[in-house]
Order: structure tokens, then sequence, then C-alpha cells
């Protein structure tokens, strides 16, 4: 079940998430929590999303890029 469009609206606000940002959704091994995300985009009226092909796991296999660290974000409304 879903949350109130105001409350996925704050809880992306308070990530610093605009509407000019392509979201991406990075899911582990249930492709299903993924989608659920993107359609929670959705509902938002949020149409720049993706999700990671192959995960987490594939794109460390393939010594992508990894960065541990929290980038500063400015909460948006």
């Amino acid at each position: 079940m879903l949350l109130p469009t105001g409350i996925l609206a704050t809880q992306l606000g308070l990530m610093g998430v605009t509407a000019a940002d392509t979201v991406l959704i990075v899911s582990g091994d249930k492709l299903r929590n993924a989608t659920l995300v993107g359609m929670a985009l959705d509902r938002l009226g949020h149409r720049r999303w993706a999700i990671l092909n192959g995960g987490f796991s594939k794109w460390a296999a393939e010594k992508r890029p990894v960065d541990n660290g929290l980038s500063a974000m400015t909460t948006t409304t």
C-alpha cells in the first residue's frame, strides 16, 4: 500500500529531490520493491525515474565506481 501523496512528496523533499531530477532506483534482489518505488514516483507525477538494470550486485561485479559517503542535501518542496 502506498503512502498518501502529501507524505511521499514531503519525504522526497527532505531528500532534496526536485521535479527536474532523474531518480535512479537501485534494487536488491527484489525487482518488485523497485517497481513500487517507481509507482510511488508516478503517483506524484514524477516521470523521470529508472531502475538500474541488474541492481547493485551487477554494478559492483562490473567494478563500477561505488561511494558510501552521503552528499549534502538541501530540502525542497
